[in-house]
């Protein structure tokens, strides 16, 4: 009985300093793999990071391309040639905006909602202005006519649709870069 009880003595302290070493242990490797998913999820979000930066930049860059380029002063530079009569523009302006957003229409996923909306709200005042002015004009009318009147109706406003929406995007460019 006497070396069952010293044996206890030895047995029973050091079952106790293991099973506080093993709780120890485990509670410890736990934590060390939660370091580690948390490490490993910063620097996959710092690599993705790495490629989406360029690419949200170069979305601010073709947007902003986009709302100079319906502008009606530089559309009209751009499609205005010889020999066009006044529907002739009219249509050939509209095609332009047209095909310039459907062009850039993925860069959305890189704007904010916001911006985005008064992107497409630029290019729906801008087709809507050059569909008033042409239809107060002939025709058959000449494209100089129709553009004259177009560039009255932009010198009688501060700015653009596209003018408000470039300077939004360039305030959320500056916010977020």
């Amino acid at each position: 009985m006497e070396i069952f009880i010293e044996l206890l003595k030895y047995i029973l302290p050091s079952g106790f300093v293991f099973v506080a070493t093993y709780f120890v242990l485990k509670k410890t490797s736990e934590n060390e793999l939660f370091r580690k998913r948390i490490d490993t999820n910063t620097d996959i979000k710092l690599g993705n990071q790495k490629y989406i930066t360029p690419l949200r930049l170069q979305a601010y860059e073709r947007m902003a391309l986009f709302l100079e380029r319906i502008m009606i002063n530089n559309l009209l530079m751009r499609v205005n040639q010889n020999g066009m009569n006044a529907r002739m523009l009219h249509t050939e302006l509209l095609r332009q905006i047209r095909t310039e957003f459907e062009h850039n229409l993925s860069v959305q996923i890189y704007l904010s909602p916001e911006l985005w909306k008064l992107i497409k709200q630029a290019k729906d005042e801008t087709i809507k202005s050059i569909n008033l002015v042409s239809g107060r004009i002939n025709d058959e009318a000449t494209a100089i006519e129709l553009s004259k009147s177009l560039l009255e109706v932009v010198g009688s406003v501060d700015k653009q649709p596209a003018e408000y929406a470039l300077d939004l995007l360039k305030a959320e460019l500056r916010k977020n870069f």
